[in-house]
């Protein structure tokens, strides 16, 4: 099968080409996590407009329009003959709503195989934004020496005061770093600072 899926104005190439690895069920563009209505109907052997029908009645049945624009995302693709077809991104919501009705031993295989591949495209994502975040918070730090050791102070549950008391600050400026650090996303009592030796000792 070949293909095209348009989204945002934007089209890519879904060939065939033997020297190309196969598609993956399951896609991932930045944060989302998504399949298709066309990979459905590949997959669980069913002709498109039967999945497009099927996604269409629970779009009709669902009184919660939010929901189905986060779930259901309609977007268009080129077929074999250049035409512009009708498809939809399913989340995995989305996608365990659709198949739920789904039958027969190849059905309940490919639903398995699905989920599996969901879960590890999120466990993927998630690995990511955690490395992501990290660097960001060693970005941050190497800056800003002084949040590091704040942060940590923060940790062990000391106050404002006691944190000012101990790097010769004023109470005032103190807080004013601190508005600081969360302003630029730093949850300074959850980060997982480890306090160095001088501060243990103090």
């Amino acid at each position: 099968m070949a293909w095209t899926l348009r989204k945002n104005a934007k089209a890519s190439r879904l060939g065939d080409d033997h020297d190309t690895p196969p598609n993956p069920i399951v896609i991932t563009d930045q944060d989302h996590i998504y399949t298709t209505s066309l990979l459905v109907a590949e997959k669980f052997d069913k002709q498109h407009k039967n999945v497009l029908r099927d996604i269409e009645a629970i779009l009709k049945k669902c009184p919660d329009k939010e929901f189905n624009r986060l779930n259901f995302e309609p977007i268009s693709y080129l077929d074999a003959m250049n035409r512009e077809q009708k498809a939809y991104n399913l989340s995995r919501d989305g996608f365990t709503l659709l198949v739920r009705g789904f039958t027969g031993d190849k059905a309940f295989l490919w639903n398995i195989a699905f989920i599996s591949a969901f879960n590890r495209m999120e466990q993927l994502l998630n690995q990511a934004l955690v490395t992501e975040h990290r660097a960001l918070i060693d970005g941050l730090f190497a800056k800003h020496p002084q949040w590091r050791e704040t942060a940590a102070y923060l940790q062990q549950g000391k106050s404002n005061r006691e944190i000012a008391d101990r790097q010769g600050k004023h109470i005032r400026n103190v807080q004013k770093m601190i508005v600081r650090m969360n302003a630029a996303g730093l949850n300074c009592r959850h980060l997982g600072i480890k306090p160095s030796t001088d501060q243990q000792a103090a």
